[in-house]
């Protein structure tokens, strides 16, 4: 065989390969289902941190450690209530996370601090429109992640400290991480002990993302980085982990948002920065693999919208003052 058939022939069996592993990547599509939704436009700046939850679009503004303020729209993307957090003692008020409840009750943590490294973890309660709140104490645990399930039931990630201290003495290491309330604010259950957890998974503890589903709880962190999706049956409460999108520290990419549907179809949103670019992804649990999806454009714009939710078995996209919500084919 000649030298140049011989490079023809390598040439052709790389194409076949490629062709052949082509063939084998999943697909993975969108369907968007209705028609354009338009976002009342409160606050440019404000709603770029917009979410939907159950039923509704909503965001929070917080400002210089004041308690927070929730704006809640409907379906149509009007503006319909805002409320007020009050909050009697002077102290300085940091928010963790919020949710949104199917009633529209909204939910979130957070600290309040009296003093310099004086400071109280707390789960709290506001009606859409303000006028029902509650406050709960949690301390010594700081429930850095929310997420309301569908049956209204809350879910919580963080973990103990004293003083601000993981290494006092007065710390239970055996204290768990994740924990279950009711409506109520009621522990209904707990797991994973928080000394299984070293330095780095107490970090994505309090700096990545946290979702709720019907049969299971989604957690992904951190969002820049090394991440790691763990996923949690709500059945036996056992954890499956995958690599998350930048599983190379020096491919920097920054998540923006995790949701799951209520069939367990998990996506994450990303904004890499080699090259500058935002894509979204939908996990392959067959191959553990994030394969990117291509979301139309919104709003005009020439920029890949980000996901803000999820809504039963669709994902929910949003991008200037539109929104869009989509069937995921496979």
């Amino acid at each position: 065989m000649t030298l140049q058939r011989f490079v023809l022939l390598s040439s052709c069996v790389t194409v076949l390969t490629w062709i052949v592993a082509k063939a084998d990547v999943p697909g993975i599509h969108l369907v968007r289902q209705g028609g354009t939704d338009k976002i009342n436009s409160i606050d440019e700046q404000l709603s770029r941190r917009m979410k939907w939850s159950h039923g509704a679009y909503l965001f929070m503004d917080e400002v210089g450690g004041q308690p927070p303020a929730f704006y809640t729209l409907d379906r149509n993307g009007t503006w319909t209530d805002t409320a007020h957090f009050q909050n009697p003692e002077p102290t300085q008020f940091a928010v963790f996370s919020y949710d949104r409840e199917a009633d529209g009750t909204i939910v979130f943590s957070g600290q309040t601090e009296a003093a310099p490294r004086v400071v109280s973890p707390f789960l709290a309660w506001t009606s859409a429109d303000g006028q029902t709140q509650r406050m709960m104490r949690t301390e010594p645990y700081f429930p850095y992640r929310v997420s309301v399930a569908p049956d209204g039931t809350i879910w919580t990630l963080g973990y103990e400290m004293v003083n601000l201290d993981l290494r006092d003495p007065a710390v239970n290491k055996e204290a768990h991480v994740l924990r279950h309330f009711d409506r109520a604010g009621n522990l209904i259950g707990s797991a994973f002990p928080q000394s299984q957890f070293d330095r780095d998974q107490r970090f994505r503890l309090t700096d990545g993302f946290f979702a709720a589903s019907q049969d299971r709880l989604g957690w992904y962190g951190p969002r820049d980085g090394k991440a790691t999706y763990t996923e949690i049956s709500l059945g036996t409460m056992t954890m499956k982990e995958y690599s998350g999108i930048s599983s190379n520290p020096s491919k920097f990419g920054f998540a923006d948002s995790l949701a799951i549907t209520d069939s367990g179809i998990a996506s994450v949103c990303v904004g890499h920065h080699q090259p500058l670019v935002r894509t979204n992804y939908v996990l392959d649990r067959a191959s553990s693999r994030w394969l990117p999806v291509s979301v139309p454009l919104m709003g005009g714009y020439k920029f890949t919208p980000i996901l803000i939710g999820s809504d039963a078995d669709t994902l929910v996209f949003k991008y200037g003052r539109e929104s869009g919500f989509f069937s995921v084919s496979q």
